[in-house]
């Protein structure tokens, strides 16, 4: 039989005790005879140990028949050579450490390998550690589904656009993969080719782990675009290709299974349920969506509020003239509020201050400017020119002080933020 390896790597967080990862997962067009892993987990948090699951499936079957538990020190590979639990399910197969199982005839179908926290190390959430895991399996392809080959639908289209259309389509065929609905919207406009897809089995559906997505969102990661391809091709399989037909009397071929992922990782919003309203009462159903509705353009109209604010003050466009402080000298302090920034003008220059020619004139050692808070106070500026201008200005600034030399009288100018 053909011999086949795996491997993964990641970083993995367990935010409750049932939650697993599918790490590999065969497929379920293949006999599998034998599998092998190796794991290895480093820097864990509030967990001690992790564990190795292995779900054997019957060709069609959505309950694993028999399984294998392997649990190690996440502080390296098995250093306590505890090997394989008991398997579950009441099998009297067992996997010893670093050897593989064995599988009984008839052969099973599938095989999916989990990973899950196991105790020790506290009670605390979530139990995280880096894995690196690798493993091997040997079987059989296309020898329980389609056997006599695939081909593409009758009246099927060999080349097509992706369209939102065609993504509803794949998520209502598949509805745990409705998760991915929102990834697959940058898909459209890609071009699918059902021609060539039909030509072999179905693509084996891709592991997602947190680090597929963007955090805490249904943002794909730029390095993981190819694996959220993969799985939209696998689901898009059942929709346009099908099994070639037996003949000469010969059994008839067995369809392959609609695809199916494990739970979508724990660090990604699930997409909302679906409204379920009364056809005899629709007019309720309407009236929550416009409430929602208006919920959420009060929330964006905040948000541009916001926005706006920010750009006002933060990368203003223009400003505007606002109260105006005329005859100072010496030196003093007013207060401000909201400012933009400042605008200084020396209206009067003693002889003993001569400018440098130039365009503007520039003059040294004529004053500064600061400004502050009643908690203290930032730098300072020198002007050098007539008018001077300061900015940008935090909006947080609440004082302006300066200190002119002998004989200078300044108007200082408050600018201020467009409405």
């Amino acid at each position: 039989m053909p011999y086949y390896s795996w491997s993964f790597s990641g970083s993995l967080s367990f935010s409750a005790a049932d939650t697993v990862f599918c790490i590999f997962d065969s497929g379920e067009n293949d006999v599998v005879s034998t599998v092998s892993a190796t794991l290895d987990a480093t820097n864990p948090v509030h967990t001690d140990t992790y564990g190795i699951y292995a779900h054997f499936y019957a060709a069609g079957a959505t309950v694993p028949i028999d399984g294998t538990g392997y649990f190690v020190l996440g502080s390296g590979a098995d250093p306590d050579a505890r090997g394989f639990e008991t398997p579950a399910y009441g099998s009297a197969h067992w996997l010893a450490a670093g050897g593989a199982i064995t599988d009984p005839i008839p052969p099973h179908a599938r095989v999916q390998v989990y990973v899950y926290p196991r105790g020790g190390g506290g009670f605390g959430s979530p139990k995280t550690f880096d894995l690196v895991a690798s493993g091997a399996w040997s079987g059989e392809l296309g020898s329980i589904y389609c056997s006599y080959g695939t081909r593409l639908q009758a009246g099927q289209q060999i080349v097509l656009v992706i369209t939102e259309a065609v993504i509803g389509a794949a998520a209502i065929l598949t509805p745990e993969l409705a998760v991915f609905a929102a990834v697959w919207g940058a898909f459209v406009g890609w071009t699918f080719v059902p021609g060539e897809v039909c030509g072999s089995p179905p693509p084996t559906m891709p592991v997602f782990t947190d680090a597929d997505f963007l955090y805490g969102s249904q943002i794909p990661a730029p390095g993981s675009i190819g694996k959220f391809w993969t799985a939209l091709q696998a689901a898009l399989w059942p929709m346009y290709c099908e099994c070639l037909p037996a003949t000469g009397g010969s059994p008839p071929a067995v369809p392959y299974p609609i695809p199916t992922v494990p739970a979508p990782p724990s660090g990604i919003p699930l997409p909302p349920a679906p409204i379920v309203c009364d056809a005899n009462d629709i007019c309720t159903t309407l009236n929550g969506i416009v409430g929602q509705l208006r919920v959420l353009s009060a929330q964006v109209s905040y948000v541009r509020s916001d926005v706006q604010l920010i750009q006002r003050q933060g990368v203003p466009f223009g400003y505007l003239a606002g109260t105006v402080h005329s005859g100072l000298s010496g030196q003093g302090q007013f207060a401000v509020s909201d400012i933009l920034g400042l605008a200084v003008t020396f209206t009067t220059l003693p002889g003993t201050i001569t400018p440098i020619a130039g365009d503007p004139l520039t003059y040294h050692q004529v004053g500064k400017i600061s400004i502050g808070t009643a908690d203290g106070w930032t730098r300072s500026w020198q002007p050098t020119h007539s008018p001077y201008l300061i900015l940008p200005v935090s909006g947080a600034f609440t004082l302006v002080g300066w200190t002119f030399a002998a004989g200078v009288v300044a108007t200082i100018t408050e600018l201020v933020r467009e409405p």
